[in-house]
């Protein structure tokens, strides 16, 4: 399968009093199965940085959210889930880029033959 990849402007930033992270960019890969979200923070640790799930049962809505220690100042953010494609997320800090990879859901193709 071929790898295609875009770049999008994540505007369903969740906003806080405390400001939002305004882009990330987006690679989506049909071969991996998988979405990432990138973003560049120079001078940020791995240990300054959060990045967590959180359920709202009301509406039915998985969030990944994000809060970036930088001193004094805290950063958040979050994005939504569609959890009908994926189900596993990971994430990373290295060399000042934040990584957060989204897994697709691996579904069996259905018997369906020729008679």
């Amino acid at each position: 399968m071929p790898t295609y990849a875009k770049k999008l402007l994540l505007e369903d930033c969740l906003i806080t009093a405390t400001g939002c992270i305004d882009r990330f960019d987006i690679e989506l890969s049909d071969a991996n199965r998988t979405k990432t979200y990138t973003k560049k923070i120079p001078g940020v640790s791995a240990e300054n940085v959060s990045v967590s799930k959180r359920w709202v049962n009301r509406t039915k809505s998985l969030y990944i959210d994000v809060v970036i220690h930088r001193g004094d100042e805290v950063e958040t953010c979050g994005f939504q889930v569609d959890t009908y494609i994926y189900n596993k997320y990971e994430y990373s800090v290295k060399d000042g880029v934040l990584t957060i990879t989204l897994h697709e859901i691996v579904n069996e193709e259905p018997q369906f033959d020729l008679v």
